[in-house]
């Protein structure tokens, strides 16, 4: 009897994250960049400032046209290609000082940390760092340019940034985002996009016992149409309104409320379907539901479109990538992930365009994002990075 012994070679998974960068993720979050804190988000974008220019690249801080968002930080670095593969991370949080949420805490079997934007998006500002560390540490001159995009108001939206993102779009040969992964390790193939509507309506005020019937209730006006807008609402389409925030009235019981005003989140996964629900919204603002008793005046209704992003899907390139990174993580990590859509949208929507392959869900692993048990992964900061150098291998 002959007997086959089978000698099976498995690359050894990467088990650490490197001191350095378990040092600099303690930095990061330990600094507040909350969206509005505008001191604490350029602190955090000048320490990136600094990683980027030990590593030879260029750097420029861009202050906010508003002046209520900190800087943009662009780092660019010339390669044989004037063509850019294009990183982008953002260096703002959703926990402003006043959340209570401040602190860093490494778990006591020093698997995993907590802390404000610890995930979201500080992990994945670290892997990005290590990653393009590692990978110019044995390719100094890479075949494209390199420029890293680092957002200061990816949460609350940045309207006044969009021309210069599709500027950017132009000539990326590929955008590689640095979001978070997904729970189960995936990555993110294709976002939907959304638009923030805000909506104001005026009707009369009176009083609520003696002139009911002169008043013109804005406040009822307003839950009409966001009952109606509510209703758009089509799974089957992959498309989905939020009321976000409703206002009106005096803070008074005994005053007919005289004005009223929501914030509305609608997420589609195409333009088709954002267009047709637009034509239906317009319809429903225009259209008044309350009317005085007394001599039938109606409400005034306006909107306005605050912020909008468009959505991406997977091209034939970006799948043939997706492959690969797949390839690495499970070479890295022992673990097999896919690649999936996700629902919400991020920086790297503004960048789509037609042919342009677009990856995001590089950054580290965690979970609870945008609550106070959000929680970081630490081993993916070394195996995330690890699978970013490789990737860049590719091109």
């Amino acid at each position: 009897m002959k007997i086959l012994i089978i000698l099976f070679c498995i690359s050894p998974l990467i088990t650490f994250a490197s001191d350095s960068s378990k040092e600099l993720l303690k930095k990061l979050v330990e600094i507040s960049s909350g969206s509005n804190d505008v001191a604490g988000v350029t602190q955090v974008q000048q320490i990136i400032a600094d990683e980027l220019k030990s590593m030879s690249f260029q750097t420029e801080l861009t202050p906010s046209a508003s002046g209520k968002l900190g800087p943009l930080l662009i780092g660019t670095l010339k390669g044989k290609s004037s063509q850019y593969i294009t990183f982008i991370a953002h260096a703002d949080t959703v926990f402003e000082k006043f959340s209570g949420f401040t602190t860093y805490q490494i778990s006591a079997d020093g698997k995993t940390a907590k802390g404000p934007g610890v995930i979201d998006d500080k992990g994945g500002i670290v892997v990005l760092l290590s990653g393009l560390k590692e990978y110019l540490g044995k390719n100094n001159f890479p075949s494209y340019s390199l420029r890293v995009i680092l957002s200061p108001g990816e949460e609350v939206g940045m309207p006044e940034l969009l021309p210069l993102f599709k500027k950017y779009s132009r000539d990326s040969v590929i955008v590689l985002g640095f979001e978070p992964c997904l729970d189960d390790g995936s990555i993110i193939d294709g976002r939907r996009g959304n638009r923030w509507y805000s909506i104001k309506v005026v009707g009369r005020e009176a009083h609520a016992g003696r002139a009911h019937k002169e008043g013109v209730n804005a406040c009822w006006e307003l839950a009409k149409k966001l009952d109606a807008v509510s209703k758009l609402t089509d799974y089957s389409k992959d498309l989905t309104v939020s009321i976000g925030h409703i206002e009106g009235g005096k803070d008074k019981y005994n005053i007919v409320c005289g004005e009223a005003s929501a914030k509305i989140d609608v997420r589609f996964s195409n333009i088709e379907s954002r267009d047709k629900f637009h034509k239906k919204f317009e319809q429903i603002v225009k259209r008044s539901f309350v009317l005085s008793v007394s001599d039938k005046k109606p409400t005034s209704s306006s909107f306005e479109i605050t912020d909008e992003t468009e959505p991406f899907s997977p091209t034939p390139e970006s799948l043939r990538k997706i492959k690969t990174l797949k390839m690495l993580i499970e070479k890295y990590e022992g673990r097999k992930v896919s690649s999936q859509k996700s629902g919400g949208a991020a920086d790297t929507n503004n960048f789509s365009r037609s042919g342009l392959p677009i990856i995001d869900g590089l950054g580290a692993c965690g979970g609870k994002m945008h609550t106070q048990d959000e929680y970081i992964e630490l081993l993916t900061l070394g195996s995330r990075a690890k699978v970013l150098s490789d990737f860049l291998e590719q091109f």
